[in-house]
């Protein structure tokens, strides 16, 4: 199978992710660019692992980890809809 189990029951030492996930997206430079065995040169997107934080980028800065880049984007928008939810709330406490 190409996907993880994500049940409780197979993982350990479970916590919280403190870490700014927008900061680590924000730092992320995003290219355009071909593999070079791919002989069609066809157009990719993506992040150079060797330059990107290794949340995201393994611990040898070498794969993109897509687990955790899933894990990061989910914490991201989790994060802008709680900073929404917060401007919202200032936008109607100072309406007359």
């Amino acid at each position: 199978s190409s996907t993880a189990g994500s049940r409780r029951e197979l993982k350990e030492n479970i916590k919280v992710f403190e870490r700014d996930a927008l900061d680590i997206l924000n730092s992320t430079e995003i290219v355009s660019f071909n593999y070079k065995a791919d002989r069609e040169k066809t157009p990719k997107i993506g992040f150079i692992a060797d330059d990107t934080d290794s949340a995201i980028a393994g611990k040898a800065h070498d794969v993109m980890d897509v687990t955790n880049c899933i894990g990061v984007l989910i914490k991201a928008i989790q994060q802008l809809s709680a900073r929404i939810t917060e401007l919202e709330g200032e936008l109607n406490g100072n309406r007359i």
